[in-house]
Parts: C-alpha cells; sequence; structure tokens
C-alpha cells in the first residue's frame, strides 16, 4: 500500500513537471504587447471593460492588468523620443494628470492585432471600428497606447511594471 501511494505521488510530479514544461513551450511562441489606456478613458470603466472586451474578442489573452497614477520620470523616459518637440511637456502633465489603466495581452501576433485593433495615431485618421476613432478626441488624447514591436513591448514591460510581475511573467515562458 506505501508503495501504491509513492507510485501516484511520483507519478502526478512527472505529469505536473511535463504541463509546466508544456506551458513554458506554449507561452515561448506568444507574444506580449504592453498596453496603456490613458487618462481620459481610463477613469470611465464602461470604456475600459469595452476595450478589454475588444482585445478578448481578438483573441488576446490579459495577462496583467493594474489602474495607476504614472511617476513623471517613467513617463519622461517612456516618452524620450519626444523629448526635443514643443509639446513633450504638455504629453508628460497630460499623461501624470490622472489615473492611466496598463495592461499586458499575449496572444499570436499579439503587437500586430494591438496595432490594428489601435488604429493610426490621428483618431481622425483612424478607420470605423478603431479604438482611437471610437474614444480618441486628438492626437494626443488618443485613448490608447501600445508598444509598435516585440522588442518595444519588451522595454515598456520593463519600464512600467514591478520586478515581481516581470518575474512571474518569466516562469510563465515569456521573454522578456
Amino acid at each position: 500500500m506505501a508503495l501504491s501511494k509513492l507510485n501516484k505521488k511520483t507519478k502526478t510530479k512527472r505529469i505536473f513537471e511535463n504541463f509546466k514544461k508544456y506551458e513554458y513551450k506554449r507561452n515561448a511562441q506568444k507574444e506580449l504587447c504592453y498596453i496603456m489606456i490613458k487618462p481620459e478613458i481610463a477613469c470611465s470603466q464602461n470604456k475600459v471593460w469595452d476595450i478589454i472586451s475588444m482585445l478578448k474578442q481578438k483573441g488576446l489573452k490579459i495577462e496583467y492588468q493594474s489602474t495607476e497614477f504614472l511617476d513623471t520620470e517613467i513617463v519622461k523616459e517612456h516618452y524620450k523620443h519626444l523629448n526635443d518637440k514643443p509639446f513633450f511637456k504638455g504629453l508628460v502633465d497630460y499623461m501624470t494628470s490622472d489615473l492611466v489603466v496598463k495592461l499586458i495581452v499575449s496572444g499570436k501576433n499579439a503587437v500586430k492585432i494591438v496595432r490594428d485593433l489601435c488604429g493610426p495615431t490621428n483618431p481622425a485618421n483612424a478607420p470605423e471600428g478603431t479604438i482611437r476613432k471610437k474614444y480618441g478626441k486628438d492626437i494626443q488624447m488618443n485613448a490608447i497606447h501600445a508598444s509598435a514591436t516585440i522588442e518595444e513591448a519588451k522595454s515598456e514591460t520593463r519600464l512600467h511594471i514591478n520586478k515581481n510581475t516581470i518575474n512571474k511573467l518569466r516562469k510563465k515562458g515569456f521573454e522578456l
């Protein structure tokens, strides 16, 4: 009887280890995309739910979600490629003015799917059915930010998300 219990334990352990290996391989084939729902939208629960619903309908999985205020230094780092533009200070002030919703989504071709769903930066040029057409007001208050490349998604995730969450995502098999 003791031997039978030991065999069951060993067998269960092997199944779990194999599942963990499968999970790692499965997630290694998926991309992550960093998304930030901007202040004018983040404070409206119905709009946030609608955007999350749109993401899920495209087959994307929400790996992380947080509602918080952005730190000025992090915003400056995030938008450092725009720091010589005349609108930079206004952009930083705007992004730190109220809550944002941070999301990390995963899926096959996640970055492209999210970028297509967001639409062009300027809501006036965005096609019907995109997030920016539906919720964007102008080129700055355009409802949402989404990583443009896989490398940018990794970099933005490391910038905006705490180390504990990053480690958990790595344990799930995502490269960061």
